[in-house]
């Protein structure tokens, strides 16, 4: 995925990432079927490279828009990916809430913007939350 991404980054003015594809990924891949053997079965991840954080970090004109999917303090946690990934909008998504989000055809989402202005999209269907999104983007706010 890191490759497909930052292969196409330069022809694109909006890049809009809407999640980690993993965040771990194993240490050593095994071919074929792993036979069960005497003790306990130990495995060991390395972190994946972060694709936002690296378009954040190599961006030249595009808009960089990502999501923050927390269970707790949501606000607190988008800001800071918002200033570490050097992203323009953080869109932050409270997972830990069973009536929106995963569970739900519903969602509620705060975007954060560089600039310091928030938009909060209340609960309605995911479709019109995508819509309030790209409307937001479209009428300007912090887009070059």
């Amino acid at each position: 995925m890191f490759q497909a991404v930052t292969d196409r980054m330069d022809d694109q003015d909006i890049i809009i990432k809407a999640a980690a594809v993993a965040d771990y990924t194993p240490e050593k891949f095994i071919e074929g079927k792993m036979k069960k053997q005497e003790g306990d079965l130990n495995l060991s991840f390395k972190r994946t490279t972060d694709i936002l954080k690296y378009l954040g970090e190599h961006k030249t004109h595009q808009y960089l828009l990502g999501f923050a999917a927390e269970t707790e303090q949501v606000a607190m946690y988008a800001k800071g990916k918002l200033e570490k990934k050097n992203a323009d909008v953080i869109i932050a998504n409270n997972v830990g809430d069973r009536s929106i989000g995963f569970q739900s055809t519903d969602n509620e989402v705060e975007m954060f913007f560089k600039d310091g202005t928030t938009k909060n999209i209340k609960k309605m269907p995911k479709i019109d939350v995508a819509h309030e999104i790209l409307t937001a983007i479209k009428k300007g706010q912090n887009v070059r």
